[in-house]
């Protein structure tokens, strides 16, 4: 039989570019395949060639007339140009797109040639099928599937979990996950910097075995704070190693100290108190003596959100502490002695101190948090287990009180015997907080738990206000810009340093094609958001 008498077929290379392909000799691998699909066409066959990652891209279309001379010299020369990307990979939608594309040409010449799609993939567990459930497939339209695989095997990325990328905490839970058919299980994670910067952490070793994963306590200290990203090593590939996220921009805060304690005696508050904000990543904390001969608008006394008082105060000083608190102000009141206990029927008219007031009846009891309120944002970072766990913190010394009824007085915390441990009321647009147990040593062991910079750290939140998230996205989505004034550029720099100058109508920058850090510059300010790769396109594993 003639060439010419055979079927003509309309041939559509499907080659997958997705981040996945990156990995050992893959690209080669399809690149080859489609050559041996350009080599087997016949005269009367006719190409087009596309590629896909979470969308489909046509690269050389079909003729609408005749097949020209070179058309597969026209779809190696374009198929030498590109390379993989790094997005992720929706199969499904691809294929279903694709063939409903080549079921309804409307060309009669193309018509009558047979449609065929060739896929070139790796075929991961992590490519996307769903779309293809409920479809209905075009009799007409066959698939030819021309699987790449490599050579080594084992893959494995790391990823914070979303809620650890809102807390200030130095230590971040972070899941890493080692793909079914790897062959090690041992990796290690550090902390990192943009390329060129010099400094990394040490190496954490974490165990995984094949088809698992594990979630682990991974430190960030401040001298690490600006670290953009977490490392992992030891698979065969390094397309999918880095986790990308944007370093906490440091806010200053300002708090007032009303205590008798000196900042360098290990038995006061303040000592403590300053060890708790002195590695604060996300604030510089400048924590001042109250002092109503340098008040903010004499300029000698800076204006706070929080004011932790320590000890009863005088009628001058509460008058402007009550005005502070009305304009939004935060007070924290933790008696530091049974003197300052007494005050404590001055902040909170409908609470009346038990006889007992001052410590426990029986000398060695202590008293244990037994019922606290995770819902209130002082406690709401503890609010997933195991953090919720107060119980290894032992009290000794507290003022006991009752609520007098009716109160409007909020009972936050409770201890064991049912006496309230933390309280708090409203002061116009402010707050205020009291402890009826401090955190000396001689009082209780909280400044000695890890929980104690926590419960500073929420503090300072509720005072300032949590900073604003940074923008996370995945591989081509698009990112929200800031606004502008009107005819104001904005500057988007994508990793690798390249800049994209924006016109003011524009809201969205779509051009997110690669994982990284990119940075906004708009009106004078920087900005910086973090694009990272779907987890799913990480599950290398071939599908079964």
């Amino acid at each position: 039989m003639a060439f010419s008498d055979l079927p003509g077929r309309r041939v559509a290379l499907l080659v997958d570019s997705s981040a996945s392909m990156r990995r050992g000799a893959l690209w080669r691998q399809a690149l080859d395949a489609a050559e041996q699909e350009l080599a087997g066409l016949n005269p009367q066959d006719d190409v087009a060639l596309y590629t896909f990652d979470d969308r489909l891209q046509l690269q050389v279309g079909f003729e609408q007339e005749s097949l020209v001379p070179g058309k597969a010299e026209l779809v190696r020369k374009r198929l030498r140009a590109l390379e993989a990307g790094w997005g992720a990979t929706d199969l499904g939608g691809v294929l279903a797109t694709l063939a409903s594309e080549l079921e309804a040409t409307g060309d009669l010449r193309q018509s009558i040639l047979e449609p065929q799609i060739v896929l070139i993939s790796d075929l991961t567990q992590g490519c996307r099928l769903e779309a293809l459930d409920g479809t209905e497939w075009p009799e007409r339209v066959k698939v030819s599937i021309r699987q790449v695989k490599p050579t080594a095997t084992t893959n494995a990325f790391a990823q914070i979990l979303t809620e650890e990328l809102q807390t200030t905490a130095e230590d971040m839970r972070v899941r890493v996950v080692n793909a079914a058919d790897s062959r090690k299980d041992q990796f290690t994670l550090s902390w990192g910097l943009e390329s060129g910067a010099s400094v990394r952490t040490p190496e954490m070793p974490v165990y995984v075995p094949a088809g698992q994963s594990r979630v682990v306590r991974f430190p960030r200290t401040p001298e690490f704070a600006q670290a953009d990203r977490i490392e992992l090593r030891g698979d065969d590939d390094d397309f999918d190693n880095n986790f990308h996220v944007v370093p906490p921009e440091k806010r200053r805060s300002t708090v007032w100290y009303a205590g008798r304690s000196a900042a360098d005696d290990p038995q006061g508050l303040l000592y403590y108190l300053r060890l708790a904000v002195s590695g604060d990543l996300v604030r510089d904390v400048d924590i001042v003596p109250f002092d109503l001969e340098k008040l903010p608008s004499d300029s000698g006394m800076a204006p706070a959100t929080l004011a932790v008082v320590a000890r009863r105060l005088e009628t001058g000083e509460w008058m402007v502490l009550r005005d502070f608190l009305t304009a939004g102000g935060v007070m924290l009141f933790a008696p530091e002695g049974p003197e300052a206990a007494s005050a404590l029927t001055d902040l909170f008219e409908d609470v009346e101190l038990k006889p007992e007031s001052t410590s426990n009846p029986l000398s060695g009891q202590y008293l244990l948090l037994g019922e606290i309120d995770f819902s209130h944002p002082l406690f709401t970072p503890f609010a997933s287990p195991p953090y919720s766990d107060f119980t290894k913190i032992h009290f000794w010394k507290h003022v006991a009180l009752d609520l007098k009824s009716p109160s409007v007085t909020t009972v936050i915390a409770r201890f064991d015997n049912g006496d309230p441990a933390v309280l708090e009321r409203r002061q116009g647009r402010g707050r205020i907080l009291a402890l009826t147990s401090s955190w000396r040593p001689a009082d209780s062991q909280l400044a000695l738990s890890s929980k104690f910079v926590g419960l500073v750290g929420a503090l300072l939140e509720i005072t300032s206000g949590a900073a604003d998230s940074p923008v996370r996205l995945l591989v081509n989505q698009p990112a929200p810009l800031p606004d502008r004034a009107k005819g104001e550029p904005c500057v988007v720099i994508s990793p690798g340093g390249t800049e994209q100058t924006l016109t003011n109508d524009e809201e969205l920058f779509a051009d997110t094609t690669r994982p990284g850090i990119y940075w906004v510059r708009s009106g004078g300010a920087e900005t910086r958001f973090a694009v990272n790769l779907p987890a799913l396109e990480s599950n290398t594993a071939a599908l079964d």
